[in-house]
């Protein structure tokens, strides 16, 4: 429980608009999954829009208008709080977007094994492709983060941890599903693709609402946060032989 009760607090979800936010995005997306469960064991409900892989499904609109919601808070609690990081993040889900909208890491996925004999599978082509823009978007949320002062880079911190969810879901369980699409192993790799993708969606849309407009700001208590970059509660400040801190921080000791 003390793992949740962190996870809950550090997402923001301890606040009341957030959680309840929260609660109904993630009982849709389990009505969702059900649906898709349903359809593909006992036929019911028939409507090929619940199932989780299809094209304009219900499953994927949601996904889709959940990340049109996170790059509008996350670009609004950019201007708001000052945090050129956040804009960063607003631009990455931009990205996903646009790649999940047009289909160009399914489209890029064909070229690259058609192209280069080394890529034998056009998920195998996939899964190049979307490295390549994570390592390019990627990029630019490192100089980002690490030009944050704390409080950016908390929040940068927790978007990395939710991104990295994200990446498992849709990317590496989806190469997984590509290359072992057999029988009730394909239903439950599927679920987890496309039901996980919009889980993690339902977290970031929440800790995105938290920060924009609850004035969330998370707190990172263990090794964790050093990993991220980010100075964990009850570690001292940095003494003189520490790095300079960034942001807001280095205004301040300059005072």
């Amino acid at each position: 429980m003390s793992v949740l009760r962190s996870t809950v607090t550090l997402l923001g979800l301890h606040r009341g608009p957030a959680a309840a936010l929260a609660v109904m995005l993630l009982a849709t997306t389990a009505g969702l999954v059900a649906a898709h469960v349903g359809r593909r064991t006992v036929g019911w409900p028939s409507e090929q829009n619940f199932g989780l892989g299809q094209e304009w499904g219900y499953g994927e609109v949601f996904f889709a208008v959940q990340n049109v919601w996170a790059v509008g808070l996350l670009a609004w609690a950019a201007v708001r709080a000052r945090m050129p990081v956040l804009a960063g993040w607003a631009g990455a889900f931009a990205v996903l977007l646009v790649d999940e909208r047009l289909m160009l890491h399914e489209q890029a996925g064909g070229l690259i094994s058609d192209r280069l004999p080394a890529v034998p599978h056009s998920h195998v082509g996939e899964l190049v492709w979307l490295v390549a823009v994570a390592a390019v978007v990627g990029g630019v949320l490192v100089v980002l983060h690490l030009r944050s002062d704390a409080e950016g880079r908390a929040v940068s911190g927790v978007l990395v941890l939710l991104g990295a969810a994200l990446f498992a879901a849709g990317v590496v369980v989806d190469f997984v599903h590509g290359i072992a699409d057999v029988g009730a192993l394909n239903l439950a790799l599927m679920t987890a693709e496309d039901g996980g993708e919009v889980a993690v969606m339902n977290l970031v849309v929440a800790f995105a609402f938290a920060v924009a407009l609850l004035g969330h700001r998370p707190v990172f208590r263990s090794r964790l946060g050093r990993a991220l970059g980010v100075r964990p509660a009850g570690d001292p400040p940095p003494g003189p032989g520490t790095a300079r801190p960034a942001g807001r921080e280095a205004a301040l000791a300059d005072r």
